[in-house]
């Protein structure tokens, strides 16, 4: 495609999919050059069916021509409309239409106008045609499946150097991911009967409850398995046996994205399966104690209906025929479906208009505005939503809003930093001049404001926009710590003063950043360009405003008021669909699984392909009913639902793949559907909770202060007074500092990048970086100790031991050899003391209790000389 970098990360998104294992470990031995030698088969064997089938097509039509017969003389021309299109090598053609019905069934293929001559012609020639026919179906639908395999066979081929990449840096930064883990968990317990790790986790655990069952992954349950069996079937202290309580909905499966499977919970509850070695029970919870009355028994009877006919596999349907909930609370609820006719206008216009009624009306019955969720299916349709009503004055509560890329000062300050990294993008001048005179100089006529300022070279730049009391200096800008940085924007350019959450968690971002990466300005762009779609403001309690969120941000939620507006979707839409498809490896290179685009060409190739098809076709419609059924039950008191009067015009009928579809053919069957009606209702549009009040109250900051530290004339201490300005005071610091130190050095290679972390974090001076580099080269370069600072051994700084007994150790240097033999080091200021060699001991104790061989242990004394000693 146009856009590769897509592409690979679409492909790439496999390695962290636990369902995706079993196809990727088998092609783990594969190499580039495998995968060539299959593309380049494949590709000959393309182009030869190909070739085949515009052979066959023109030998069809020159026989139709050498019978003297004209393409009128076929009913509808359909026949000769195949070949000519086939033979021009357009091989989009459908295999679903009754002219192919009839004439595989030797059914009559002409008109009656025909003469006899003519017709007696078309059914001589019939059965060659018929041949032909299914020989080029054949050969186009082992086209498409080709074409298939290979569209997706070059990002494949890749999968294993971006896997290797990511190996790299997992291994640099020691990190795992934590979608390994099931998968890791799994290759370590196969095979065992009784796995260590859960025989250690069964002395503390016999009673398991597992919440959410449904969106629980197939490989989850599998490692979960030996643990909960081993629990329910052995006896622990008092006799007592174990047990496991699984709690889920199979309605509410919508994660399927992301591994969840409702089908084994649907196995468990319906007893298909019983995976246990102990009897087990199933408990129906059919009380809803979350909704008033009317919205229980719409939900009840609209699923129940539309089960009939929206979901085709039986397991499915049965979920909901099944479904009934029992009403608790007897207040009577509301429920309003309104179907917006698009009459030329813009859809999205109409559904936030909508929306904006709909929340108007429910202030005026006495409900306030965080009573009200907005719930959508698609992040962009909350955006919109959002951007309207606050248009309308309404106050929003979103993720998207609170996101704090959407800030005008963060975009600001984020402005600021890459302008002075890049000082002669004119791009970055524009925002910055835009946000200046739109926001902070309120300016009508911004060209003469934009002319004066664009050509300036950067260090006049600043200084010439003085003149409109700004007050900042580059030049100082460069030489503080990132922090302190960023704070002079905010007190240059007057960014502080009023209620600014956003400013306040973006300089936490920046304090986090600083502390645990190499804190530079770039760095930190590069950094929040990778986060900044996650970043957000904590959603305020009890804040009186209209809440958005998506669907699957509302699962297990409840609110007085619930809108869902765009409550049209297509029940099939699904985002490039893929699936892996067992092959022959014999016959494709040594491969036995191909990944393929999921669609309904698949189900052409052959049984399995049937199968595969109809399994993903009776998902999308769980999944999709899913995320109606949970949109539909947040409600506690008024549900609105906002869809489309989509009807088809000539047959007046409804399409039952969309969501409208559904809520007409259900408003139809209950007998209340009128063709001009848009606006229908259930139960008493005034029915609501009784107000109770907050308990707390949200105290939002009302001003931003930010102050250069040096009015501040404060100075920090992290000991008593009693320590002030003594040399004791300098010794314990000092000897802290080193600390910190050494434990970012494994080697000496580490002592340049590490003392300047600390020199950018402002933690030490210029003149101190001088004094301690000499200092850690004459520990790392010790005639006692220099080889344990080699790249020969493997190297724990600062890392925690855990005694039997559950007490934390943590030498300050470890390190160990490829024979398991292990040298403890710790770093000491001040006198020598028996204490500090019994500490060692303590290591060691727990260390070869571990495994290990300790052949060394070393007490680094760093006082004015450094003075080694060795047990």
């Amino acid at each position: 495609s146009w856009d590769i970098s897509y592409d690979l990360n679409s492909i790439a998104k496999l390695l962290i999919d636990d369902n995706e294992i079993p196809y990727l470990k088998s092609l783990s031995d594969k190499e580039l050059s495998d995968f060539s030698r299959l593309q380049k088969k494949l590709k000959q064997q393309l182009q030869a069916l190909e070739n085949n089938v515009v052979a066959l097509a023109n030998e069809i039509l020159d026989v139709i021509s050498s019978s003297q017969l004209e393409h009128t003389d076929f009913k509808n021309a359909y026949i000769p409309k195949y070949f000519l299109k086939i033979a021009s090598g357009d091989f989009n053609v459908s295999f679903t239409p009754k002219w192919q019905t009839d004439l595989l069934e030797g059914a009559q293929l002409f008109p009656s106008r025909v003469s006899d001559t003519v017709g007696n012609t078309i059914t001589e020639i019939q059965p060659a045609i018929a041949e032909a026919f299914l020989a080029t179906k054949r050969a186009i639908i082992r086209s498409k499946f080709l074409s298939n395999v290979l569209k997706n066979l070059t990002p494949l081929s890749v999968l294993f150097a971006i896997q290797q990449s990511l190996q790299e840096i997992k291994d640099e930064d020691e990190l795992l991911l934590i979608s390994e883990f099931n998968a890791l968990i799994s290759e370590e317990i196969k095979g065992q009967p009784a796995p260590f790790i859960y025989e250690r986790l069964g002395e503390k655990y016999k009673h398991f409850f597992i919440d959410e069952f449904q969106d629980t992954s197939l490989l989850q349950w599998e490692n979960l398995l030996p643990l909960i069996s081993n629990a329910v079937s052995g006896q622990h202290i008092k006799n007592e046996s174990g047990s496991a309580m699984l709690v889920g909905d199979a309605k509410q499966a919508i994660y399927r994205w992301r591994g969840g499977r409702a089908e084994q919970f649907i196995d468990l509850y319906s007893e298909t399966k019983k995976p246990l070695p102990i009897e087990q029970q199933v408990m129906n919870l059919p009380v809803n104690f979350r909704s008033h009355k009317t919205i229980v028994e719409f939900n009840n009877a609209f699923f129940k209906h539309i089960s009939d006919f929206a979901l085709s596999d039986t397991q499915h349907r049965d979920i909901y025929q099944n479904a009934r909930q029992e009403v608790f609370i007897p207040k009577e609820g509301y429920v309003e479906l309104t179907f917006l006719e698009n009459d030329g206008e813009d859809l999205v216009n109409l559904n936030c208009l909508k929306v904006l009624e709909t929340i108007q009306s429910n202030l005026s019955t006495g409900y306030e505005l965080k009573d009200i969720c907005v719930i959508v299916r698609k992040k962009k349709e909350g955006v919109a939503i959002a951007e309207y009503l606050r248009d309308q004055g309404i106050p929003v509560l979103s993720s998207e809003t609170l996101l704090l890329k959407n800030a005008p000062e963060v975009q600001f300050i984020n402005n600021i930093i890459a302008f002075y990294l890049h000082p002669y993008n004119r791009e970055l001048k524009i925002d910055i001049l835009n946000y200046l005179a739109d926001i902070k100089l309120e300016l009508e006529e911004k060209y003469s404001f934009f002319n004066a300022y664009i050509e300036l070279e950067p260090d006049s730049f600043f200084t010439r926009l003085e003149s409109f009391g700004f007050d900042f200096d580059i030049n100082e800008f460069i030489v503080l710590p990132m922090y302190e940085a960023v704070e002079s924007i905010i007190r240059g350019f007057y960014l502080y003063g009023t209620q600014n959450a956003y400013l306040q968690s973006y300089l936490d971002e920046l304090f986090d950043y600083s502390q645990k990466y190499n804190a530079s300005l770039s760095g930190f762009l590069e950094h929040w360009d990778q986060k900044k779609d996650s970043l957000s403001l904590s959603t305020p309690l009890n804040a009186n405003a209209v809440q958005i969120m998506t669907i699957h941000k509302s699962k297990g939620l409840e609110f007085p008021v619930v809108i869902f507006p765009f409550a049209n979707q297509n029940i099939y839409a699904d985002i490039q669909p893929r699936t892996w498809f067992d092959v022959d490896a014999l016959d494709f290179e040594g491969f036995s699984h191909l990944y393929l685009n999921m669609n309904k060409d698949i189900a052409d190739i052959n049984a399995q392909g049937e199968r595969l098809y109809a399994e993903y076709q009776s998902q999308l419609e769980l999944d999709s009913i899913n995320l109606l059924y949970v949109v539909l039950t947040r409600a506690v008191c008024q549900l609105y639902i906002i869809s489309e009067y989509d009807i088809n015009t000539k047959s007046k009928t409804e399409n039952l793949k969309l969501f409208s579809g559904l809520f007409i053919n259900y408003l139809k069957a209950i007998e209340k559907w009128e063709d001009d009606k848009k606006v229908y209702s259930f139960g008493n549009p005034k029915s609501q909770n009784e107000v109770v009040p907050a308990d707390k109250l949200t105290i939002l900051q009302q001003r931003y202060v930010t102050e250069q530290k040096e009015k501040h004339q404060l100075h920090i201490i992290t000991r008593s007074g009693a320590l002030w300005n003594t040399y004791q005071a300098e010794a314990i610091a000092y000897g802290n500092l080193v600390h910190q130190i050494m434990a970012g050095i494994k080697t000496e290679q580490d002592i340049e990048f590490t003392l300047n972390q600390f020199l950018d974090t402002g933690t030490i001076s210029n003149h101190q970086h001088s004094i301690l580099n000499n200092t850690i080269l004459e520990i790392v370069n010790h005639q006692q100790i220099h080889c344990y600072f080699n790249d020969d051994w493997t190297v724990y700084n600062e890392k925690d031991l855990i005694t039997k007994n559950g007490q934390i150790l943590r030498p300050d240097r470890l390190v160990i050899n490829s024979k398991n033999e292990a040298v403890i080091i710790d770093y000491k200021t001040g006198l020598t003391d028996s204490t500090h060699q019994e500490q060692l001991y303590d290591y060691q104790y727990v260390l070869e209790d571990m495994g290990f061989t300790i052949i060394n242990k070393v007490l680094v004394y760093i006082n004015d000389d450094i003075v080694i000693k060795e047990f």
